[in-house]
Protein backbone atom coordinates (compact mmCIF):
# COMPACT_ATOMS: atom_id res chain seq x y z
CA UNK A 1 0.00 0.00 0.00
CA UNK A 2 1.00 3.49 -0.70
CA UNK A 3 2.47 5.72 2.11
CA UNK A 4 -1.04 7.55 3.11
CA UNK A 5 0.08 11.28 3.51
CA UNK A 6 -1.75 11.91 6.75
CA UNK A 7 -0.68 11.40 10.67
CA UNK A 8 -0.73 7.89 11.71
CA UNK A 9 -3.27 6.74 14.09
CA UNK A 10 -4.36 6.40 16.63
CA UNK A 11 -5.29 9.68 16.92
CA UNK A 12 -6.81 10.80 20.36
CA UNK A 13 -9.85 13.67 21.51
CA UNK A 14 -8.69 15.12 24.68
CA UNK A 15 -10.99 16.34 27.22
CA UNK A 16 -11.83 20.10 27.10
CA UNK A 17 -9.46 22.41 28.67
CA UNK A 18 -7.24 20.49 28.79
CA UNK A 19 -4.98 23.32 26.81
CA UNK A 20 -4.57 26.63 28.03
CA UNK A 21 -4.28 28.07 24.96
CA UNK A 22 -8.13 27.43 23.84
CA UNK A 23 -11.17 28.36 26.15
CA UNK A 24 -12.21 25.38 28.26
CA UNK A 25 -14.68 24.52 25.72
CA UNK A 26 -12.75 23.10 23.03
CA UNK A 27 -11.06 19.73 22.47
CA UNK A 28 -8.10 19.12 20.79
CA UNK A 29 -7.46 16.18 18.43
CA UNK A 30 -4.16 14.81 18.76
CA UNK A 31 -1.98 12.21 16.54
CA UNK A 32 1.68 11.48 16.88
CA UNK A 33 1.96 14.24 20.26
CA UNK A 34 0.84 16.91 17.57
CA UNK A 35 -2.37 18.44 17.37
CA UNK A 36 -4.43 17.69 14.08
CA UNK A 37 -7.08 19.90 15.08
CA UNK A 38 -9.38 21.61 17.50
CA UNK A 39 -12.87 21.20 17.79
CA UNK A 40 -15.12 24.01 19.78
CA UNK A 41 -17.41 21.64 21.62
CA UNK A 42 -19.73 23.73 23.59
CA UNK A 43 -22.56 20.94 23.64
CA UNK A 44 -22.74 16.84 23.29
CA UNK A 45 -22.70 17.63 19.34
CA UNK A 46 -19.60 19.04 19.51
CA UNK A 47 -18.18 16.18 21.69
CA UNK A 48 -19.60 13.36 18.85
CA UNK A 49 -17.70 15.68 16.64
CA UNK A 50 -14.39 15.21 18.43
CA UNK A 51 -14.47 11.48 18.75
CA UNK A 52 -15.40 10.65 15.04
CA UNK A 53 -12.47 13.26 13.87
CA UNK A 54 -10.09 11.31 16.07
CA UNK A 55 -11.89 8.04 14.85
CA UNK A 56 -10.91 8.41 11.24
CA UNK A 57 -7.50 7.26 11.01
CA UNK A 58 -8.65 3.56 12.08
CA UNK A 59 -11.54 3.94 10.02
CA UNK A 60 -10.17 4.55 6.89
CA UNK A 61 -7.90 1.48 7.78
CA UNK A 62 -10.93 -0.18 7.89
CA UNK A 63 -12.11 0.62 4.83
CA UNK A 64 -8.92 -0.08 3.10
CA UNK A 65 -9.05 -3.46 4.59
CA UNK A 66 -12.34 -4.32 3.35
CA UNK A 67 -11.53 -2.96 -0.23
CA UNK A 68 -8.37 -5.50 -0.15
CA UNK A 69 -9.33 -8.53 1.44
CA UNK A 70 -13.53 -8.93 1.76
CA UNK A 71 -15.29 -7.47 -1.54
CA UNK A 72 -14.76 -11.17 -3.10
CA UNK A 73 -14.38 -10.86 -7.09
CA UNK A 74 -12.94 -6.84 -6.41
CA UNK A 75 -9.66 -5.68 -6.38
CA UNK A 76 -10.63 -1.94 -5.53
CA UNK A 77 -8.29 -1.46 -8.61
CA UNK A 78 -11.64 -0.60 -11.03
CA UNK A 79 -13.66 2.54 -11.54
CA UNK A 80 -15.91 0.95 -9.12
CA UNK A 81 -16.58 -1.44 -6.47
CA UNK A 82 -18.30 -4.63 -7.73
CA UNK A 83 -20.81 -4.36 -5.47
CA UNK A 84 -20.41 -7.52 -4.29
CA UNK A 85 -19.75 -6.43 -0.29
CA UNK A 86 -23.12 -4.38 -0.81
CA UNK A 87 -21.17 -0.93 -0.46
CA UNK A 88 -19.35 1.30 -2.60
CA UNK A 89 -16.29 2.51 -0.74
CA UNK A 90 -13.90 3.70 -3.02
CA UNK A 91 -15.55 7.47 -3.29
CA UNK A 92 -14.97 7.41 0.65
CA UNK A 93 -11.62 6.38 0.35
CA UNK A 94 -10.66 8.77 -2.75
CA UNK A 95 -12.29 11.25 -0.93
CA UNK A 96 -10.31 10.63 2.72
CA UNK A 97 -6.93 10.22 1.30
CA UNK A 98 -7.04 12.85 -1.80
CA UNK A 99 -6.07 10.18 -3.83
CA UNK A 100 -7.11 7.09 -6.63
CA UNK A 101 -8.17 3.88 -5.49
CA UNK A 102 -5.20 2.56 -7.72
CA UNK A 103 -3.10 5.18 -5.74
CA UNK A 104 -3.75 3.94 -2.21
CA UNK A 105 -3.50 0.17 -3.34
CA UNK A 106 -0.05 0.42 -5.22
CA UNK A 107 2.80 -1.35 -3.12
Amino acid sequence: MCKLQHTKGPWEACSRGDYTDFDGNSQVILGNDMRIGVVHSYDIEGEANARLIAAAPEMLELLIDLCIYNCSGCSGKTKGCSGKCGLNIIPVIEKATGLKIEEVLSE
